[in-house]
């Protein structure tokens, strides 16, 4: 198959998924564009260097408004590029592509998730199915701590939160969605840091959730959702333009914005099953949601990697593993909480699955293909150990004081957070590195030296964020 079939064979989802990985593959500068599927959306693109094959791939594409998009990544040279496209993309990076992004886009519904909060006849529980290309799943359990509610958080190993409960009996969860604009909202403080841990870690309900998310600006809600729960009934979807409450019995989340599209069922099929069985029979209890996850859960290269279900009444979080929903492992939160800090990975406390193994295979060597497509080839592994060291905040203010502890191993280099988040670090260069969390990059870290060339501080990057941080030891 040449290249120019295999892209015509994509469907839209797909191809944005594809120039999103390929995108991140190659750490170009990003601007996003608008593109022309019959929904509307948008999707990041590189910047010159490679701008031209990519705004030829769209091009390709019927129902995209190519003009548009084109113009504006390369000007003068549009015309040229929709007269003749072809003749731009090289063998090379089409194999490229392919190469980085068949795993990916043989599913559209990668980064899909599904939750649904319930309350009625007076019980309340919250079910969740976390959908990825990541198999390294984790439950870790943070302790109370001066100023800080004690946490038990379920995601990947880089242990940034996906979800989660505090002692307090409130409940999150993230969602993909489609980037947008972020609003210019000069009044209020960019949080650099990890806004999940910092309101679970300081709020204990969904009111106060908000008013704190009110606070700062929403570059966390750019491509994604929060959904909210707590034990007095009360639940919440957080948009970037909109916060929805529960009305009725149940509430349902799932990846798209639905302020934008109120009925839901013409936009996502797990949306639409989830609701029917609710509408038939809202009964707030494990047995029914466990129903319900098993109904939603997806397979393929993007694939339901764990679901729980968490009862606010009784603190007991049930887990399952690989969308098996006849093993589960339960987890009283109380009684974990006072454990102290631990972690479980789930291959180690789920039985052996061939399915999940087959899966994990496939999915590590994808996921090590992206970061040595990013990582700079000329980087000495001997390096690394000069990095290593704590790092005290000082900027911004909110998060001054937070320490950050870089560790170094064989060949890797790691940031350890407070929230319990350990994401690798990719070197792009002699002195900067991509922060890479479970699958994807969302950030980046550049170290600064004095005369003498020792490691004094960095200077991290997310969106329009920055973090800066000196040396201490």
């Amino acid at each position: 198959m040449d290249g120019g079939s295999f892209l015509h064979q994509l469907p839209d989802s797909k191809l944005a998924l594809l120039l999103r990985h390929t995108r991140e593959a190659e750490g170009s500068t990003l601007h996003r564009m608008e593109y022309g599927c019959d929904r509307g959306g948008g999707v990041t693109f590189p910047t010159p260097v490679g701008s031209i094959e990519h705004a030829a791939v769209l091009a390709a594409r019927p129902g995209w408004r190519c003009g548009r998009v084109i113009s504006t990544m390369l000007g003068e040279e549009a015309e040229m590029v929709n007269w003749n496209w072809r003749s731009h993309i090289s063998a090379v990076f089409l194999a490229g592509v392919i190469m980085l992004t068949v795993f990916a886009v043989t599913d559209t519904r990668s980064y899909a998730c599904t939750a649904a909060y319930v309350s009625s006849g007076g019980h309340i529980l919250v079910g969740n199915n976390e959908d990825a290309l990541s198999p390294f799943t984790q439950v870790w359990v943070l302790p109370r701590e001066e100023g800080k509610h004690g946490r038990v958080y379920i995601g990947y190993n880089d242990f940034t939160p996906q979800g989660g409960v505090n002692e307090k009996g409130l409940w999150f969860d993230c969602f993909s969605a489609d980037p947008i604009a972020v609003p210019e909202t000069a009044a209020r403080e960019s949080y650099a840091g990890d806004m999940h841990d910092k309101i679970m870690s300081e709020c204990a309900t969904v009111e106060e959730a908000l008013a704190l998310i009110q606070r700062y600006r929403p570059t966390f809600l750019e491509d994604a959702l929060f959904m909210f729960g707590d034990r007095s009934g009360a639940s919440a979807i957080v948009e970037m333009h909109a916060t929805l409450r529960r009305q009725g019995a149940f509430q349902i989340c799932t990846n798209f914005r639905q302020s934008e599209h109120p009925s839901g069922k013409d936009v996502c099929e797990r949306y639409a099953v989830a609701e029917a069985m609710l509408k038939a029979d809202p009964e707030a209890s494990v047995s029914r949601l466990r129903a319900l996850l098993a109904n939603t859960h997806v397979e393929g290269t993007c694939a339901t990697v764990y679901s729980y279900i968490y009862d606010f009444e009784k603190s007991l979080l049930y887990v399952y593993h690989f969308h098996n929903y006849e093993n589960v492992v339960v987890f009283d939160v109380t009684k974990e909480l006072a454990k102290g800090k631990h972690t479980y990975s789930l291959t180690d406390v789920f039985p052996r699955s061939v399915a999940a193994e087959d899966f994990a295979s496939h999915s590590v060597a994808w996921l090590e293909a992206k970061k040595a497509a990013r990582r700079y080839a000329q980087f000495d592994a001997n390096t690394y150990p000069q990095f290593a060291g704590r790092y005290l905040v000082s900027n911004p203010a909110s998060m001054a004081g937070v320490t950050v502890v870089i560790t170094a191993g064989t060949d890797r280099l790691y940031a350890q957070l407070s929230s319990g988040g350990s994401p690798e670090l990719i070197p792009e260069s002699a002195n900067a590195f991509a922060v890479y969390d479970a699958d994807s990059a969302t950030g980046s870290l550049q170290f600064q030296r004095d005369r003498t060339g020792r490691i004094t501080g960095f200077i991290a990057k997310s969106g329009d964020a920055e973090i800066v941080a000196n040396r201490t030891e």
